[in-house]
C-alpha cells in the first residue's frame, strides 16, 4: 500500500464527495489487481472472484471487506468494483444457484450443463449407458485450479481419499458439488474474512434492510450507459455569457454518438467513476457551465465533487470534439486544473 499512499500524498482537492470517491476508486484498482493475488477475473465474464490459490493472509481479506463496507457506509456509489451478484447474495445469506455460477464462470457452467444434458441412449441397458457416459466425459469428483503456474487438485467429496468417478446417476450430485466448490467451499476462508470485515462496518439494522440487488447497485454502480438519460437529467449553470444556440446540441451529439469506452471515460472524467449511480444516469444530475470562449485552447475541466463540467465554448464542433476527447482520455487523480 506504500505505493498507493505515495501516489495520493500532497494531491490537492476539495472533498465534497468526489475526492473520496476518487480515493476509493484508485485504492480498489490496486487492491483488486492480479499482482496482489487475492482475486481473479474470469476472462469471459470479467467478474472478480476470490482466488482459491491465494496465499494472502486472512487479515487482507478482512481489510478488503472493511474498505468496501466503509464505501457503503459513506454512501460512495459506483466504485467500479466488478463483483458478481453472487457475492451480494452470499453477504445476504441467500442460497447460490447454477445461474449464479454461470454468471461468474460461464465456460465452466457450459461444460457442466453439457454433462447434465447428455441424452441417455434408449437402446442401451442401464449399465451400458453408464459406462458410455463415463467413457465420454472421464470425470471424477475433483476440481483442478491454477496455483501460481502449477495445477492443484481438490477432492469435491472430502470424506473420500481418492475421488470417485462420476457415474450417470450421480452427475447431478457432481454438478452441485462443482458449483459449490467454486462459489463456497473452495473460497470459504477468504469469503468469511471478507464478510467479517464488511459486517464490522455495516452491521446496523439499516444496512441489513438492503437487498442483495440494492447492495450491488451501491458498490458496483448501475450498468446504465444510455446517455439520453444523462442528457435528460443534465443542468446548465447560468453564467454571465450564455452558450450560443446549438452549441450544446453539438456537445450532446458528440457524446451520444461515442462508443462505450468513450462514454465510460467521460463519466470517469466528470464524476471519478465510469458507472452510473443507483437509479441510472438521469440521477447523476450532470452540471455544465460555460468556462470562457474563443480565442482559447483551454481543455474542458471538471469538479468531480459536484459532477460539474466546465466547458469552454469553441469555434467549431470539430474543435470541441478534439479537445473534449483529449481531456477525458488523460484525466486521473485529484488535481484541480
Amino acid at each position: 500500500m506504500e505505493a498507493f499512499e505515495s501516489e495520493v500524498d500532497d494531491e490537492e482537492g476539495v472533498d465534497e464527495g468526489g475526492v473520496a470517491k476518487e480515493y476509493f476508486r484508485l485504492l480498489f484498482q490496486q487492491l483488486f489487481s492480479p499482482e496482489y493475488g487475492m482475486y481473479k477475473t474470469d476472462p469471459e465474464s470479467r467478474y472478480l472472484w476470490f482466488d482459491p490459490g491465494s496465499l494472502n493472509d486472512r487479515a487482507d481479506f478482512w481489510m478488503v471487506g472493511a474498505v468496501i463496507g466503509l464505501a457503503v457506509y459513506n454512501n460512495i456509489p459506483g466504485l467500479d468494483v466488478n463483483f458478481p451478484p453472487a457475492l451480494f447474495n452470499k453477504i445476504k445469506d441467500q442460497p447460490l444457484t447454477m445461474e449464479d455460477f454461470g454468471r461468474v464462470f460461464p465456460a465452466h457452467a457450459t461444460s457442466i450443463q453439457a454433462v447434465l444434458d447428455w441424452p441417455i441412449p434408449t437402446d442401451l441397458s442401464e449399465a451400458e449407458a453408464d459406462q458410455l457416459f463415463q467413457d465420454t466425459f472421464c470425470l471424477d469428483f475433483s476440481v483442478s485450479y491454477d496455483f501460481f503456474g502449477a495445477t492443484r487438485t481438490d477432492n469435491l467429496l472430502p470424506d473420500e481419499v481418492t475421488p470417485s468417478p462420476v457415474s450417470l446417476s450421480r452427475r447431478g450430485e457432481f454438478a452441485e458439488a462443482y458449483k459449490e466448490w467454486f462459489l463456497t467451499t473452495g473460497v470459504k476462508t477468504p469469503f468469511e474474512e471478507f464478510h467479517r470485515g464488511f459486517n464490522q462496518v455495516c452491521s446496523s439494522p439499516v444496512f441489513k434492510c438492503l437487498s442483495a440487488a440494492e447492495l450491488e447497485a451501491i458498490v458496483c454502480g448501475e450498468k446504465d450507459l444510455n446517455f439520453e438519460h444523462l442528457q435528460k437529467g443534465a443542468q446548465i449553470i447560468e453564467s454571465e455569457i450564455p452558450y450560443q444556440d446549438g452549441y450544446l446540441d453539438d456537445f450532446w451529439d458528440i457524446l451520444l454518438s461515442s462508443d462505450e469506452m468513450r462514454k465510460r471515460q467521460f463519466l470517469n472524467f466528470v464524476t471519478s467513476s465510469d458507472l452510473a449511480p443507483v437509479g441510472g444516469l438521469e440521477r447523476l444530475e450532470l452540471k455544465i457551465q460555460r468556462n470562457g470562449g474563443e480565442p482559447t485552447n483551454q481543455l474542458p475541466t471538471s469538479h468531480t465533487c459536484f459532477n460539474l463540467l466546465m466547458l469552454p465554448e469553441y469555434e467549431s464542433k470539430e474543435k470541441l470534439r478534439k479537445l473534449l476527447l483529449l481531456a477525458i482520455e488523460n484525466a486521473e487523480g485529484f488535481g484541480l486544473q
